[in-house]
């Protein structure tokens, strides 16, 4: 995969000789995306970014923090026992980035995740928001606030519970390799086509990772008018089903995600997106976890120098499908000059 991005590399950093001297438009990206769900976190997604590498010789070094509650309880007796998906549980995924900038067009870079998966603090405010609004509260309120619950099985494949909340542990840590293939100005669309690898690193005993490796294809565009821009990716994930729940894993997941940035100043812009994939698993009768995972976040870009701090809010856009009930994220990364 690695290897494809690099054959390519000579001619696509050749057809563009106007890589260090076009003035890049003013533009922050999109946000980050990720399903929370305690299943989909175990595996390789496909970050949002711009298509845009970091230019050479540069170092991009992030820092990030997702925070995600979920509460999804369901049971069917089938054939052989007690098909179910049962989570009440809150998500913690703190997570260093570092991509640094090559030659013709090239970045390459590595994440190092950890995962907590905890009973939480959030369920009082989650209620509220939903008595507040109106909202269908699914149940919460016939459990006790900050309780831990994570059950899933397919009788006769897999069964798996983790009896007691996580504390913090490494994840799968993933790396890879962009290219650029048209550098986006204002004038005419960005082009990258990127490739990835988790490799198994975390504990799957733990809930920390999938015990296999995945793979990732992804390509994103991006293009501008004025003060708005306009990013779209999609993507290939190849899914390891060598892991912990491998038996419950579909061999692939196509991905993709669509956002529109408002820059309002040289330091400021708001972003709203959507983002979806097919679903990973298989096996399931409940209708939400056959369903691809769909997420409409709400956020905005502060830039000062060559810090840029990300903020903002996903909300499961269906209410009936495996994305979490509400996540929220800080991102900030440091470019070096």
């Amino acid at each position: 995969m690695l290897l494809l991005l690099v054959a390519v590399a000579g001619p696509a950093g050749a057809a563009s000789p106007e890589w260090r001297t076009q003035r890049d438009p003013v533009r922050f990206g999109p946000l980050p995306a990720r399903v929370r769900n305690p299943l989909y976190v175990l595996h390789l997604q496909p970050g949002f970014e711009r298509a845009r590498v970091t230019p050479p010789g540069r170092l991009a070094v992030s820092f990030e923090v997702d925070w995600a509650n979920i509460y999804d309880k369901w049971a069917k007796n089938v054939a052989g026992g007690l098909n179910r998906g049962r989570y009440d549980l809150e998500i913690v995924r703190p997570s260093a980035q570092i991509r640094l900038g090559l030659p013709r067009g090239l970045e390459v870079g590595i994440e190092i995740p950890l995962i907590a998966l905890t009973g939480g603090i959030g369920d009082p405010l989650i209620q509220g928001w939903h008595r507040a609004f109106g909202l269908k509260n699914g149940g919460r309120e016939l459990v006790e606030d900050g309780s831990f619950t994570y059950d899933v099985g397919v009788p006769l494949v897999r069964e798996w519970t983790l009896h007691r909340p996580t504390e913090l542990r490494l994840g799968d840590v993933s790396t890879e390799l962009r290219l650029q293939l048209v550098r986006p100005a204002r004038d005419r669309p960005g082009v990258v086509l990127g490739g990835a690898l988790k490799l198994p690193t975390g504990s799957a005993a733990h809930g920390a990772g999938s015990g296999a490796p995945d793979g990732l294809f992804l390509l994103s565009l991006e293009h501008g008018v004025g003060p708005f821009a306009f990013y779209g990716q999609i993507g290939l994930t190849l899914l390891g089903r060598t892991g912990h729940l491998g038996a419950l894993l579909a061999p692939a997941a196509v991905s993709g995600g669509v956002a529109v940035e408002v820059v309002l100043t040289r330091h400021w812009s708001v972003v709203v997106q959507l983002r979806g994939s097919s679903p990973f698993h298989r096996g399931f009768v409940h209708p939400w976890m056959s369903r691809g995972p769909v997420g409409i976040t709400v956020g905005s870009h502060v830039h000062v120098g060559d810090l840029d701090v990300a903020l903002g809010m996903e909300q499961d856009l269906t209410g009936a499908d495996p994305s979490s009930d509400v996540a929220v994220f800080c991102r900030a990364t440091v470019t070096t000059r």
